[in-house]
C-alpha cells in the first residue's frame, strides 16, 4: 500500500473506534502546529466544544531497503505516528486519566487488529504498535498524551 492508502486507512480506523466516532472526538491527516487554544479548540474539540479528545496522523520516517540485489524489489517502511490528546478533568464522576487509558487501550486494539491497515505485510510475521503517554502543557491546557508508532511495509518492483 502507498502512504497515501495507509495514512487513509489509519485515520478511517482511529476515528471508528468508540469514544471517538459520531462526534465524541476528532481526528485530523496531519500534526496540526499551533500555540491558539482556539486553533487546538478547532482541530480536537468535540462536537460539543467542550472537551478536547483529538487524535493526529501522520508519518514521522521513512525506511527504504533494495532487496535480491535486482534493483527490482523494494520495501519501504513507513513509521507510522498516531497521537492522542485529551483535556484533563478530575472533577467528573469518571477521572480523565481512566478515561483516556480505556480510549488509548481501545485505538491501540483497532489498530492493531485492522485488516485494513495491515492488508499486505507479506515481509512482516509481527505487528508492533508502541504506545507511550505523559501529561503536557499545550496551549495553555493541560492534557494527557500518548503516541502509537508502528511501521507499516510497502513493496515495489520495477
Amino acid at each position: 500500500m502507498s502512504y497515501a492508502s495507509i495514512l487513509a486507512a489509519t485515520v478511517s480506523v482511529v476515528a471508528g473506534t468508540s469514544g471517538i466516532t459520531g462526534g465524541a472526538g476528532a481526528v485530523v491527516d496531519h500534526q496540526p502546529q499551533s500555540d491558539r487554544i482556539e486553533d487546538l479548540k478547532s482541530f480536537f474539540g468535540n462536537a460539543a466544544g467542550s472537551l478536547i479528545n483529538g487524535w493526529s496522523v501522520s508519518r514521522d520516517s521513512v525506511d527504504d531497503e533494495q532487496e535480491d540485489g535486482s534493483g527490482r524489489r523494494f520495501l519501504r517502511t513507513h513509521g507510522m505516528l498516531v497521537r492522542g490528546y485529551y483535556a484533563i478533568r478530575e472533577a467528573t464522576p469518571t477521572s480523565s486519566e481512566e478515561t483516556f487509558q480505556s480510549l488509548l487501550d481501545a485505538v491501540h486494539s483497532a489498530i492493531i487488529s485492522s485488516t485494513t491497515i495491515w492488508l499486505d505485510q507479506p515481509e512482516r510475521n509481527v505487528k508492533t504498535v508502541n504506545t507511550t503517554m505523559t501529561a503536557a502543557m499545550i496551549s495553555n491546557v493541560l492534557m494527557h498524551t500518548a503516541e502509537l508508532r508502528f511501521g507499516v511495509d510497502e513493496i515495489t518492483v520495477t
